[in-house]
């Protein structure tokens, strides 16, 4: 193809048209990815940063820290649950 870029309006045209098939071409190829808010009771603020700091980057080393602090976090609620129902279920 032959591109005249001798005027503005040429070249207008010519960025119009690259953008249309650019924006076509990335709807076309692209995964639809959703990330929904969590209903989780572990779930919270640092958790939503560091999911959206991988979804940013998308780096291995972003998405390893997001499933270490998942897990952390985790455990962490889950001791305080038990250590709750321990102390709800004693038998006076």
């Amino acid at each position: 193809m032959n591109y005249d870029i001798s005027s503005k309006e040429s070249l207008e045209n010519i960025v119009q048209e690259y953008s249309r098939i650019l924006h076509s071409t990335w709807y076309k190829f692209s995964k639809n990815v959703n990330i929904t808010k969590h209903s989780k009771a572990w779930w919270n603020e640092e958790c939503s940063i560091k999911l959206n700091t991988y979804c940013f980057f998308k780096s291995l080393e972003d998405w390893k820290k997001l499933k270490r602090f998942i897990k952390k976090t985790k455990c962490t609620l889950f001791d305080v649950k038990v250590q709750e129902i321990m102390l709800e279920s004693k038998r006076l």
